[in-house]
C-alpha cells in the first residue's frame, strides 16, 4: 500500500480550533469537503497522491529542504498532532502563510509549470514512478495534480483560508 498527500482548505474559524485541538484532524479525513456533515470543515481537498516530492521538485529545483513559499509541500507550516492519521505529523498554514504561497504560486501557470518541468531530472529524483513512463505520462501525471494544488491554494486565499497538509 502507498502514500498519499492531501491538502485541505479550512476556514479560519475552524483551522484556529485545529491547531487547538490537533484531535479535530480526523474530522479533515471523516467529511466529504462542502457536505453538510462538514459545517465548513473542511472547505476544499486536494489529493495529490505522491506528486508532492515531484511538485516540490519543479518548483524549488530542489529535491532537499527549501523554504517557504515554494518549498510549502515538504516543509511549510507548523506541525499538527502526532501523527496519528497518517505517515507524520499533518501541518498547518496559516492563512497569512497561504496568501504568501498563493502570490508565489500566481505567476507559475499550467504552462509555466510545464516549462519548469523535466521529466528526466524529475524521474531522477523522484522514485516512486512506474519504469513505463514516458515524458507525456509524467508530463500528464505531474501537471494535473499541479493544476488541482494551484486552484485550491488560489481559492482558499482568496476566502482567507488555512491550509492542513496530511500524509496518509
Amino acid at each position: 500500500m502507498g502514500w498519499s498527500m492531501v491538502v485541505f482548505s479550512v476556514e479560519a474559524k475552524a483551522f484556529a480550533s485545529v491547531i487547538a485541538e490537533p484531535l479535530r484532524l480526523r474530522e479533515l479525513l471523516e467529511h466529504e469537503p462542502g457536505s453538510a456533515a462538514a459545517r465548513g470543515f473542511p472547505r476544499g481537498a486536494c489529493e495529490l497522491e505522491k506528486t508532492s516530492e515531484g511538485i516540490h521538485f519543479v518548483l524549488t529545483g530542489d529535491a532537499g529542504d527549501t523554504a517557504e513559499p515554494l518549498g510549502f509541500l515538504e516543509y511549510g507550516g507548523a506541525t499538527v498532532g502526532n501523527g496519528s492519521l497518517g505517515l507524520g505529523a499533518a501541518r498547518a498554514i496559516s492563512p497569512e502563510q497561504v496568501k504568501r504561497i498563493d502570490a508565489a504560486l500566481r505567476p507559475i501557470t499550467s504552462e509555466e509549470f510545464q516549462r519548469r518541468l523535466d521529466p528526466r531530472a524529475l524521474l531522477a529524483s523522484w522514485p516512486y514512478h512506474d519504469e513505463s513512463w514516458d515524458e507525456a505520462s509524467t508530463r500528464r501525471y505531474f501537471g494535473e495534480a499541479y493544476a488541482q494544488l494551484h486552484q485550491l491554494v488560489g481559492e482558499a486565499a482568496a476566502a482567507g483560508d488555512g491550509l492542513v497538509l496530511i500524509t496518509i
